[in-house]
């Protein structure tokens, strides 16, 4: 009589264990369903951020290369100018500028000029041309100015003639 008894008492044990797993195993699926959709909720959120700014930086490098290759043509014009304006400033006699050559670069100018220094002999005319490089180096947005390693040559009016290679930014 004992056993139909206890028979009857254990299958709501083993009913509610069962219920009890399956519970768990739900739980634990939408646990992790949870933290795969939290997951695609934040990419979607950094791309509703990064989007716009990706955006505006690539419209902000068109402007600016839009400005740069516009504008290059007037501040090329401007600097060559302006350059040959200050240039032809400090080349006071002795020393007479015959030639300027100026080549455009993106970032800045190179320049090769000829000069003639009106001296009484080589040293004199090389403290004239030391002088004229100091003021030349001095001039803003001229950063290299040096002498051609040529010797100079005598001019038919009795100065030497240099030339003197350098570079200036082009502003």
């Amino acid at each position: 009589m004992n056993s139909p008894v206890r028979k009857r008492r254990r299958w709501p044990f083993f009913f509610l264990l069962a219920l009890a797993l399956v519970s768990l195993l739900l739980h634990a699926a939408k646990l992790r369903r949870q933290g795969d959709v939290q997951g695609l909720c934040d990419q979607e959120a950094m791309l509703a951020v990064t989007q716009p700014v990706e955006k505006s930086k690539a419209q902000r490098a068109r402007f600016y290369m839009s400005r740069f290759y516009l504008g290059y043509p007037a501040s090329a014009s401007y600097a060559t100018a302006d350059l040959i304006r200050r240039i032809a400033e400090i080349s006071q006699p002795p020393v007479r500028l015959l030639a300027i050559q100026i080549d455009l670069g993106l970032h800045d100018l190179g320049f090769e000029l000829t000069i003639e220094v009106v001296a009484a002999g080589p040293k004199a005319a090389r403290r004239k041309l030391a002088f004229f490089l100091e003021r030349l180096r001095d001039l803003p947005g001229v950063f290299q100015a040096k002498p051609s390693p040529a010797s100079p040559s005598v001019d038919v009016s009795g100065g030497r003639v240099f030339v003197i290679n350098g570079r200036a930014e082009l502003s």
